[in-house]
């Protein structure tokens, strides 16, 4: 996988940084009113400062600021997310608060994007892009990413994809052990061992399985849907994926549970007049005999 050298963004006005210099404020301070939208606007931003409820304001600014700075400092890094084809993502977060994305495949590079990044109040880290070159396919990185740790490993999901990433975890296609993969992973974290399970938000703790969930389809209902004998009760909710452990790929997404059934979707047509055995497990080697006999 490429790297590159990006470069930094522009330095904020030189002549509001000699002004909070002469007024003694430290290098922090000056760092986190600079880059405080009302930086912007000097003249306002040094009015509000020469009164009491602009000293609030000030001192406000500088700690949600150095608050930023520190999550800076903790997810700062290069991640990568790809299949080592079509999709390659490379994420550089630079401590000074900008970010320089790309994407490769197989064509040469499709998409290009920097500016800066802060983290936000609930721990969501936020792209804010400054400059692009448009993205010809229409799709690309998202712009609120969560950072989730497991063990020493840090990854950043798509906030919007929480699930799609539980779902990697309980197909065992994490943790990875090499690069790809559909998540970013900081670099070189795919060399670290983990145990026990991702820390995600606690609202999605609950779709995370202790252990896999293996099942029959035991009804086809229609071009796109089947019945499986597994449901509520065995930890099945809708939006999980399961697979059939056939010759071919086929996933299913769960639409709706009973207590000890559910109904699966799949997103190809005239695939579920097949009947077998299903797993949350992408490759599920216990019941690959059962099919194969």
């Amino acid at each position: 996988m490429s790297r590159r050298t990006t470069k930094r963004s522009a330095p904020p006005n030189p002549r509001l940084q000699r002004i909070l210099l002469r007024q003694g404020y430290g290098a922090q301070a000056r760092f986190a009113l600079l880059r405080s939208p009302l930086s912007r606007k000097p003249l306002g931003l040094l009015r509000k400062m020469q009164t009491r409820l602009g000293l609030l304001i000030a001192a406000t600014l500088i700690a949600e600021a150095l608050w930023a700075v520190e999550g800076s400092r903790e997810f700062a890094g290069s991640y990568y997310q790809g299949d080592g084809t079509g999709v390659n993502w490379y994420l550089h977060l630079h401590g000074d608060g900008t970010f320089a994305f790309r994407w490769d495949g197989c064509l040469g590079t499709y998409d290009e994007k920097s500016g800066g990044w802060n983290v936000l109040p609930d721990g969501t880290i936020e792209l804010v892009i400054r400059s692009q070159k448009t993205d010809p396919v229409g799709r690309s990185i998202p712009l609120a990413l969560r950072p989730i740790r497991w063990g020493n490993r840090l990854y950043l999901v798509d906030s919007s994809a929480l699930l799609d990433f539980c779902n990697l975890v309980n197909s065992g296609s994490e943790p990875r052990h090499e690069a790809h993969g559909l998540a970013f992973l900081r670099d070189d974290d795919w060399d670290r061992a983990v145990a026990g399970t991702p820390d995600v938000p606690n609202s999605w703790r609950s779709f995370l399985l202790a252990a896999p969930v293996r099942g029959q389809i035991t009804k086809v209902l229609g071009k796109k849907n089947a019945e499986i004998d597994r449901g509520g009760d065995h930890g099945l909710k809708r939006g999980m994926e399961v697979y059939w452990q056939g010759p071919d790929f086929l996933p299913y997404r769960v639409v709706s549970t009973t207590s000890r059934t559910a109904i699966i979707e799949t997103a190809y047509d005239d695939v579920t007049k097949r009947t077998g055995p299903v797993s949350t497990l992408l490759y599920d080697e216990t019941l690959q005999p059962q099919h194969n006999r």
